[in-house]
């Protein structure tokens, strides 16, 4: 294990590239795969999952470039700022995830939340006057980095099972799409949504339980040291492949716009019966008004000929509704000519 952790510590840039890279590149992907015209509630907030990426892809080229050219006031001050703002991004984006399945939930409120997790990061600094950083760099992992990772592990399973699983199911009911192609898409789609869901979850607990060492429980007996100690790797190896496998997870979730198709198409559907439905129930009650009003009525279209015509029309014109209605008026009830209008009019 020492020749490992020498060989990783000695290209610990190499690590921190490719940790950088990857949340980077997860950043990029979400920003193209974002749909403002899309159905789907998720598209909505994947800024917040991209502004994640972007801002910890940063974070880790800082500690790149501290390995390489050393570090300064400047650059360990804001290194926790950045994580913290990193780790609110990740936080916020389950958060918002958890409410598009759990609408009703008053644990999920922000106006609550962020005061409370804020404040757990103060007791911290209180608990560290020493290191007011080091006491931000351990609270933004414990409170937003763990809780926000296992968030949205969780929140992707459910949200596959309540939202995009039901879709897919519909789709095949209402016959919108092949049911084998709907089928192998289903499969694939619970693929992603569960290993993206598994990855966020293992870098829930490197990046969030694994931290700097302190004096205090838990960080006093799980942090980078005692992880050094058991694996024999420094976490930040760990954390890169992490990093990796959730960008590479997250750009084979283009697929998800093929669920917004359906969706789209499903929504169309409901749509157009409810409409239907009222067309017909309004149809039905101007019928019943019109047959039973005692006053003659007909209707008729554009080309002159009768769509409708009550009892009482029947009763004067002396033709049954079956008779007349498709016919043009003028030939039913005019004469054909003006010898046979002179005959009966005697």
């Amino acid at each position: 294990m020492t020749q490992i952790f020498s060989f990783f510590h000695s290209h610990m840039d190499i690590v921190f590239f490719f940790y950088g890279t990857a949340f980077f590149s997860l950043g990029l992907v979400l920003s193209v795969m974002i749909n403002g015209g899309s159905a789907l509630h998720i598209s909505r907030f994947l800024w917040l999952l991209a502004g994640f990426g972007f801002v910890h892809g940063t974070l880790e080229w800082m500690e790149l470039w501290r390995v390489l050219h050393g570090d300064s006031e400047g650059l360990a001050f804001s290194r926790p700022l950045v994580l913290l703002i990193s780790y609110v991004f990740l936080f916020e984006f389950g958060r918002r995830l958890s409410k598009e399945i759990w609408l009703q939930n008053r644990f999920n409120n922000p106006i609550l939340l962020y005061p409370v997790l804020m404040s757990s990061i103060g007791i911290f600094s209180y608990l560290m006057p020493e290191n007011h950083l080091l006491a931000m760099d351990i609270g933004a992992r414990y409170f937003f980095g763990f809780t926000g990772s296992v968030w949205v592990a969780w929140g992707l399973i459910f949200y596959y099972r309540k939202k995009v699983h039901p879709v897919l199911e519909a789709s095949i009911e209402h016959g919108i799409a092949p049911e084998r192609e709907v089928y192998y898409n289903q499969s694939y789609l619970r693929w992603v949504y569960y290993s993206v869901a598994v990855a966020f979850a293992f870098y829930g607990i490197l990046g969030g339980l694994v931290v700097p060492q302190s004096d205090f429980f838990p960080a006093n007996y799980i942090n980078t040291n005692t992880f050094i100690a058991v694996f024999g790797i420094p976490v930040q190896v760990l954390r890169a492949l992490s990093a990796v496998a959730i960008s590479f997870l997250i750009a084979s979730m283009k697929r998800m716009f093929y669920v917004d198709e359906i969706f789209q198409l499903s929504l169309s559907i409901t749509t157009s019966r409810h409409a239907l439905a009222e067309v017909r129930r309004l149809s039905y009650w101007n019928e019943l008004i019109l047959k039973s009003t005692a006053e003659a009525i007909i209707c008729l279209d554009q080309t002159g000929r009768v769509v409708f015509l009550n009892e009482i029309s029947e009763n004067l014109l002396g033709w049954k509704g079956e008779e007349i209605i498709g016919k043009t008026l003028h030939d039913k009830i005019h004469y054909r000519s003006y010898a046979v209008g002179q005959n009966l009019l005697g």
